[in-house]
């Protein structure tokens, strides 16, 4: 499974306070940290976790076109601070990557998960009401363009969550 999020923004607003002992270095300012239009393409496949589906991370990609850095600071100290940022545009694109990648695997694998589990309550034919064993079997076995997923499919009286 392969998610894309394409012209992505971030930005990332700070006051910073610089400070040391002895007192030789002092700054106070502003910063900005702005990732501008940048993709991220997130690689994962689907797996049985007991019973329920999770999404395991294959791959990410990120392409940035756009990495500013601006520190407006009372001296010198922060256009120090800002070249040093900038150095570290790989780290925080690594970084950021991670982040991405975390939430999207959440929420894809939330969102799969609460469609499967829909409401799973039937009525039999004496009235009472029975669930439908919705657990995985197995592994979701992809094609080139669906997924199929075993469940386990039995009528039962009690509800049943994945372990």
């Amino acid at each position: 499974i392969v998610v894309n999020v394409t012209d992505v923004f971030l930005l990332f607003d700070l006051d910073f306070k610089l400070a040391s002992d002895p007192d030789f270095l002092t700054d106070k300012g502003v910063g900005a940290i702005a990732l501008n239009h940048f993709n991220v393409s997130l690689e994962m496949t689907p797996v049985n976790d007991n019973g329920a589906l999770q999404l395991e991370f294959i791959d990410a990609h990120i392409m940035l076109e756009d990495y500013t850095v601006h520190f407006d600071g009372q001296t010198d100290i922060s256009k120090a601070l800002e070249l040093m940022m900038e150095e570290f545009k790989d780290f925080f694109k690594n970084e950021v990557v991670n982040i991405m990648a975390r939430k999207m695997l959440s929420s894809v694998e939330s969102t799969v998960n609460e469609h499967i589990r829909m409401d799973s309550t039937l009525a039999i034919a004496d009235g009472a009401p029975a669930q439908l064993n919705l657990q995985l079997m197995s592994d979701p076995i992809l094609s080139h363009h669906s997924m199929t997923i075993p469940l386990q499919g039995g009528l039962t009286n009690q509800l049943v969550r994945p372990l």
